[in-house]
C-alpha cells in the first residue's frame, strides 16, 4: 500500500510539473519582444505607376539596420530599384507593429515613409522632353510581411508593399512626369546579434 501510495504521489508531482512547465513554454512563445539589433538585405520586384508610359516593372536592392523598442521594430533603410528608363533611391524609416505569431514566426503591419530621388536615363529625358535629369520627392506607404526564423541568429523576412511618391519631374513643354506608387514584393535575410 505504501508502496502504491509512493508510486501514485510520484506520477501527480511529475504530471503537474510538466504542466506547468508546458504552461511557461506556451507564454513564453507567444513574447514578440526579440531584443536584439539586426542588419539585413533584401531584393524585391517593382510595379509602378506613372503619369507616362515608362517601364513599370524595376528590381531593387536594400540595406537595413533596426532595433526593438517593446514590441515594435524601428528600421532604417536605403534601396535601389532600376528600370530601363530609371533608377529610383529612396531612404526610408520604418515601424513595424506585431499582429500574430511568435518570436520565431511573426506577422506584422509596417508604416513607412522617407525622401526619394529619381535619375531618368538619356533616352528618357529626351523620349518624354523631360527639363531634368533627375527630381526628389517624397513617399510613404505600408507594408505587410511575415518574419521567421532560419537559426539563432538568421532570421528572413517576406513582404508585401505599397508606397505612394509625391515626385514630379517638369518637362520642357507644359505638365511633369509623375511617379505615383509602388507595389512591391520583397524578400530578404537579417542576421540579429
Amino acid at each position: 500500500m505504501k508502496k502504491t501510495l509512493f508510486y501514485v504521489g510520484l506520477f501527480a508531482s511529475t504530471l503537474l510539473a510538466s504542466e506547468n512547465n508546458m504552461q511557461y513554454l506556451d507564454e513564453s512563445k507567444m513574447d514578440y519582444n526579440d531584443p536584439r539589433i539586426f542588419i539585413g538585405v533584401d531584393g524585391s520586384y517593382n510595379y509602378q505607376l506613372t503619369s507616362d508610359s515608362l517601364d513599370k516593372s524595376l528590381l531593387g536592392y536594400s540595406v537595413y539596420a533596426g532595433i526593438p523598442i517593446s514590441d515594435v521594430e524601428l528600421i532604417v533603410k536605403k534601396t535601389i530599384a532600376n528600370s530601363n528608363n530609371l533608377e529610383l533611391d529612396t531612404q526610408n524609416l520604418t515601424l513595424n507593429f506585431p499582429i500574430s505569431g511568435t518570436g520565431s514566426r511573426m506577422v506584422y503591419l509596417g508604416i513607412l515613409g522617407g525622401d526619394a530621388k529619381v535619375t531618368y536615363n538619356s533616352s528618357t529625358v529626351s523620349g518624354h522632353n523631360l527639363s531634368e535629369t533627375s527630381s526628389k520627392g517624397t513617399f510613404y506607404g505600408a507594408h505587410w510581411g511575415k518574419r521567421y526564423k532560419y537559426s539563432q541568429n538568421w532570421f528572413g523576412r517576406m513582404e508585401f508593399e505599397y508606397l505612394s511618391y509625391d515626385i514630379k519631374t517638369p518637362k520642357t513643354t507644359t505638365g511633369s512626369l509623375d511617379i505615383n506608387s509602388n507595389f512591391s514584393f520583397i524578400y530578404g535575410m537579417e542576421y540579429r546579434f
